[in-house]
């Protein structure tokens, strides 16, 4: 299982994949993700409850990715995933198993059962940094978000 590392590890090691990723010209998916209105279960159930949501959505994201890739927490509730030698078919089903993953796994809180979906972004060009691939990938998480929550965007801009 591949584990969610920390924002200033998932910096340096995503550069590294960038970097690699440009060098050999291989694919690289960038993807953001975030849990769904999870201001609202911080207000009803209170903020371990919160918690208890982001350690469960980070332990099915680290089993639904592969050894290779690297998943790590971006902020808050906000979720990085970068994918390397992956395509645009093989991208949406990944990003579809994490979704229906999510929204299938009831998280047990104080003898209740929470449901949470989660919203995702993603895109395969590597434009010219690692820091850009991730705010175009942050614009289709916007785009999945408005567009109704739990489900995903892949940017179809090809380079």
């Amino acid at each position: 299982m591949n584990r969610p590392y920390n924002r200033r590890h998932f910096f340096e090691t995503g550069e590294t994949l960038y970097a690699g990723a440009k060098r050999r010209q291989i694919t690289l998916a960038a993807v953001m993700l975030d849990i769904d209105h999870f201001k609202r279960v911080n207000d009803t159930y209170g903020h371990l409850a919160g918690d208890r949501v982001i350690k469960q959505v980070a332990s099915l994201l680290a089993c639904g990715v592969r050894q290779a890739d690297l998943l790590g927490r971006y902020g808050g509730e906000e979720f990085c995933i970068l994918l390397t030698g992956i395509d645009q078919s093989s991208l949406a089903m990944t990003l579809e198993r994490l979704r229906s993953t999510v929204a299938s796994t009831p998280i047990e809180h104080e003898d209740q059962s929470l449901s949470v979906t989660i919203s995702l972004g993603a895109t395969l060009a590597l434009g010219d940094s690692l820091q850009a691939m991730i705010n175009r990938a942050d614009a289709c998480l916007y785009h999945a978000k408005q567009g109704g929550r739990n489900r995903f965007v892949i940017d179809d801009s090809v380079e």
